[in-house]
């Protein structure tokens, strides 16, 4: 849930995330929010005891969306209302934000994204200037819906991950001339309260890095990125089959969400929303 209180400097933004935490990639919110029946079990489940986790990645996403497909999406966030979360998509970041954070203090969520929120929010009230204090995904519709050169911005915004994106390929380059550079850039590390994040990245780098026939482009290296910060976090996880595949791969597996592929969209509800 996202609280945002006006203060003398300006806004003040607290982040509350509830015990069912749910991140999904953007088709597998695309299908769940056409389907009737499975969005309006989500969307109980996550007004019971829940919270959407989204991301920049999934707002530039959105923004390519028309028409019915746009529409499913608006009605669904206007169900699960002020119960969601912008996340940041960029491990590094939010690793040394959780190397800080100590649960009960003051600040946000380590993964929250608080300051791209900030900078649409004014945005956001025009269109939804009844949602002043605890603002609803639908009103970032409304706001990618009408405003392109809003789009265009967050699509550049993405591209400030392009520094991440480059390092399996200029790592599995290095790799060939020294077989020890993954060690000493991404080495090995313990599973600790505070590295989650770091601990599920270096996996993830090292696995992709190693398997030199998996084929990997740009896109493919943007949706692994993407998936690290909520499957450290979250508590259910929806995501393409290979990445899910990969993930289920990881050691200490039990310490992080549970991740389903896109097939296994029944399961996942069956889990979240027990049917009576």
């Amino acid at each position: 849930m996202i609280d945002v209180q006006a203060t003398q400097e300006g806004y003040e933004v607290l982040v509350l995330a509830r015990e069912d935490t749910v991140y999904l990639d953007h088709a597998p919110l695309r299908m769940i929010a056409e389907n009737a029946k499975w969005s309006e079990r989500l969307a109980t489940a996550i007004l019971a005891n829940g919270t959407l986790f989204f991301s920049l990645i999934g707002m530039t996403d959105l923004s390519e969306n028309r028409g019915s497909s746009l529409a499913s999406v608006r009605g669904f966030f206007e169900r699960i209302r002020e119960h969601w979360v912008l996340i940041d998509p960029n491990p590094v970041r939010v690793a040394q934000r959780e190397a800080l954070f100590r649960p009960g203090g003051v600040s946000s969520h380590p993964a929250a994204e608080v300051d791209l929120l900030l900078e649409y929010y004014a945005k956001v009230l025009t269109y939804r200037p009844d949602e002043q204090r605890r603002p609803s995904l639908r009103a970032l519709v409304d706001m990618l819906e009408n405003e392109p050169m809003t789009a265009e911005s967050l699509a550049r915004g993405k591209e400030t991950l392009a520094p991440l994106v480059d390092v399996i390929p200029r790592l599995r380059e290095d790799c060939k001339l020294d077989p020890k550079a993954l060690d000493r850039r991404f080495p090995s590390v313990e599973l600790t309260a505070t590295n989650r994040v770091t601990f599920l990245w270096h996996e993830l780098i090292r696995r992709v890095v190693r398997d030199s026939t998996m084929g990997i482009e740009r896109n493919d290296i943007l949706d692994l990125l993407h998936a690290v910060v909520p499957t450290a976090f979250a508590k259910y996880v929806v995501l393409d089959k290979r990445w899910a595949t990969l993930l289920a791969q990881i050691p200490r597996r039990e310490e992080f969400a549970r991740v389903f592929a896109v097939r296994e969209i029944p399961d996942f509800l069956d889990e979240i929303s027990p049917a009576n």
